[in-house]
Order: structure tokens, then sequence, then C-alpha cells
């Protein structure tokens, strides 16, 4: 039996080393190098348009997450188009990944925990993403986020959530809460689900959630020694708010999002 079988039967990576050699300076010089670029161009870029008439800001955040998701060993695919109007996006939350594989495809403020914005670099970059932080537990700062999205989708922006509350073990995509998605009604908005399925060899790739109690540091640095896989980000068909309650489009938009991400895992 060669090396290579025997380190596949008693689960050694004899590989993990060789991709921190290579994938860690390369973050770090990421974040030093090219960070303080993005940070001014979200600072100064806002009122500007590229050539292809996305905000600067929005730009510049897209190639950085697109850059971070390519280092931590993960080939994006996208599906389907993101809504071109005001949407509010509906996504199924595996990892603090998530946040980094969105905005490499549209720019969109978040709603996160408010944790998140305690967290190393993914906590600032969040910030300076225009996310609205939430306090888990409380009505009020429930009610003042469904204030904040419906204000920003009726300003012309676009937003995101996460419907399940939390990270969850990707399989199966855990039942999908209403109550946010009423900033949508108010706002007269369409709900656009975005499957995000993280897959390697074909198969649903199952190592990126947090283990129990894991730590984000340990998870990001166990994220980032993992062999190379795909993410597959679909935008789905969106959903019309008029005429619809926020149960019922929670349920849809879970069942959309489920059928994709479920698939084979």
């Amino acid at each position: 039996m060669n090396g290579r079988r025997i380190a596949a039967t008693i689960g050694i990576d004899w590989a993990r080393p060789l991709r921190y050699l290579w994938r860690l300076p390369l973050f770090v010089g990421h974040v030093l190098l090219t960070l303080p670029v993005v940070l001014l161009i979200i600072r100064f870029g806002r009122d500007r348009r590229d050539r292809r008439g996305r905000r600067r800001d929005h730009a510049a955040i897209a190639w950085w997450s697109g850059v971070t998701v390519r280092i931590c060993g993960l080939r994006p695919r996208t599906h389907g188009e993101p809504h071109p109007h005001p949407v509010l996006l509906v996504a199924n939350h595996v990892s603090w990944l998530d946040i980094e594989v969105i905005h490499s495809q549209v720019g969109v403020g978040f709603v996160a925990k408010a944790e998140i914005a305690r967290w190393p670099l993914v906590g600032y970059m969040a910030k300076a993403g225009e996310s609205v932080f939430h306090h888990r537990g409380s009505g009020a700062s429930q009610q003042q986020v469904v204030e904040a999205l419906t204000e920003r989708l009726c300003a012309g922006g676009s937003v995101a959530i996460f419907p399940e509350g939390r990270s969850g073990p990707g399989v199966p995509v855990m039942p999908f809460h209403g109550r946010l998605l009423a900033a949508a009604v108010a706002a007269g908005a369409p709900i656009q689900p975005v499957a995000i399925r993280f897959e390697r060899a074909g198969r649903y790739h199952h190592a990126l959630p947090f283990g129990p109690r894991e730590p984000f540091l340990i998870n990001f640095l166990r994220i980032l020694g993992e062999p190379p896989a795909e993410v597959h980000i679909h935008f789905l068909e969106p959903i019309q708010s008029a005429g619809m309650g926020r149960r019922d489009i929670a349920q849809r938009s879970r069942e959309a999002i489920a059928a994709i991400v479920e698939r084979d895992a």
C-alpha cells in the first residue's frame, strides 16, 4: 500500500502543511498590501462608478472578497444572475465565508449577528460593507433591523440576510425565520433566494462549518489547510413579495435553496 493510500486510510492529509506554507503568507500579504487600498476606495468611491456601472466601493469589495475566497482554496462557480434592482437576498448559512462568497458576486449590505463586528478582519470588512448588526434575542434590535432594511431597500439599495439565523451544518438546510422578510414586504421589493453549495469532487463538501465550540480563528486556520474545492453560487428566480406573507416567502425560499444544497449530500 503506497503512502497516499495509507494517509487516506488513517485520515492523515500530508499535503496540509504544504498548503499552509503558501496560503498563509499569501493571505497575510493580501491583507497587508491590498486591504488599505480597498478601504481607501470604500471611503472615497461610493459616489463613483466603474466602466461596468458598478459603484467603485462595491467593485473593490467584490475583488477583495473574490481573492480571499480563492486563497482559502475555493473556486467560485456562479449560476444565474443577481437581480438588477433593489432586492432582498436570502441565502443558506454554512460558514463565515458565505459573506465573502456573496460579496464577491454582488454589492450588498448584510444583516449579521453583533458578535461578528468584533471578529478580526471579517468584522472590519463587514462594517465597511455596510452591514447591519443584530443583537440576537432582542426584540427591539430586531425591529430596528427591519426598519433599517426597509429604509435601505426603499432608497434603492440591496441587502442580504441568512434566514436560518445562524450558521449550521450545511445539510440539511435549517428552517428559515421570516421576521426580517417583513422589510421586503414593507418596501414592495422582491426576494431572491441564493443557494450556496460547497463541493469537492462533485459531492457536497462538509468540512467548512464550525465545529462544536470552535473559535473563529481555529475554524479559519482549519479551512485554510483544506484541499481545493468549489463553491457554487446559485442566484434563483426572484419571489415577488406583493400579496405574500413572510412565512410563505420563507418557506418558498428555503425549499428552492434546499433543492440545490441538499442534492446528493
